[in-house]
Parts: structure tokens; sequence; C-alpha cells
């Protein structure tokens, strides 16, 4: 990008969130939950009613897409407590109050501490 006048951040994210909270590291908790026979409607659905993602303590990130199996959701967390006291507090309360409360059972979920974990 020489020229651009655009710079672009190539620390490691433990690194750069470690610059923009005073020396505090971070762990990067990786969730992939894979529901079979749910809809980007059904995350959307589910999503207007907890809070937004830039409100939600300790989530670095989220993606959300379907492919032929169903819908697919990726969540990338400062630690394994973060996402569970979200998942408690709010992902399944709505579950519960739109009536999908079946989801979890019918969820295949690959979770694990990343070794590298970079962001932009």
């Amino acid at each position: 990008m020489e020229g651009s006048g655009l710079s672009r951040s190539v620390l490691p994210a433990s690194a750069k969130y470690a610059q923009a909270k005073k020396g505090r590291t971070i762990m990067a908790y990786i969730h992939f939950a894979k529901s079979k026979g749910q809809s980007i409607e059904n995350f959307r659905m589910v999503s207007a009613r907890h809070n937004p993602p830039q409100e939600i303590d300790g989530l670095l990130a989220w993606a959300a897409g379907t492919d032929e199996n169903g819908l697919n959701v990726v969540t990338v967390w400062e630690s394994e407590a973060h996402k569970d006291r979200w998942t408690a507090e709010q992902l399944f309360p709505v579950f519960q109050a739109l009536g999908l409360a079946d989801v979890p059972a019918n969820t295949e979920f690959t979770e694990y501490n990343a070794d590298e974990f970079y962001t932009r």
C-alpha cells in the first residue's frame, strides 16, 4: 500500500490488544456452531433480540452464513468464560422466548483456544 496513505497493523491480535488495553493480553477462544435446518433469517431474528455485537462483553468477532446443511456461526471471544456468560444470560433466554429451545440440541459445536489469532 505504498503511497496510499493507508497503513495496516501486522501485529498478532494479542500484541495489538495489549497495546490498546495497557499491557493486557488476551486469549482468543473460538466457538463454531453448525445448526442443521436453521437459516440466516433465524440468526437475524435471534440477533435482533439480544445486545448488538458491539455491546457484547468479550466478543471479538462473529460471522454467520448458510450452506446446504443449515446455519454456520463462528464467534471469537476473549475467553471461554465470556462466551459462557453471554450464552447463559442472553442467547438461551432469547431461544426460549422465540420457541427455539431445541436449537442447541440440534447443533454441532466445535470450540477451542486459538494458538494464534490475527486481526486487522
